[in-house]
């Protein structure tokens, strides 16, 4: 959320909350805030998934319109991601190393470790499969 609020103030756009659906729980859930996205006139470019199951419900929503493609970029990796056509553009996390982190974090505290807390940014890696460029989601 924070990168989508600094990119609209970087490139000077103006904000507008109804671009912004959270609160989502399941696929379901989003391919129906996904389809209500894309039943207007003035139609997203591109949308951005914030975990997989956000992302499968999207891609329904996708499957389901017809018109302009749309891009798409999920987070967090999943399995067929790279067999759906075209393959899903994801922002992939170590998902083990997350889990190994947290771990840390919790036993430290259970421990007795005190203090503020703190915020940890883990790497991600963005994985390029053609979802995410316009131009190459013809199939949507």
């Amino acid at each position: 959320m924070r990168g989508y609020q600094q990119a609209v103030h970087t490139l000077s756009l103006d904000s507008d909350p109804d671009l912004v659906r959270q609160g989502l729980h399941d696929a379901a859930a989003a391919e129906e805030q996904a389809l209500s996205m894309l039943g207007g006139e003035d139609l997203p470019t591109a949308l951005f998934a914030g975990n997989n199951l956000i992302t499968a419900g999207v891609l329904r929503a996708l499957r389901r319109r017809s018109g302009d493609p749309i891009a798409l970029v999920g987070f967090d990796d999943f399995a067929l991601a790279d067999l759906v056509d075209p393959p899903v553009t994801v922002i992939a996390v170590d998902a083990e190393a997350l889990g190994h982190r947290a771990a840390e974090r919790l036993f430290a505290r259970l421990s007795g470790h005190g203090g503020p807390p703190e915020t940890e940014v883990l790497p991600t890696r963005l994985m390029v499969r053609g979802s995410g460029e316009v131009k190459a989601c013809s199939r949507w």
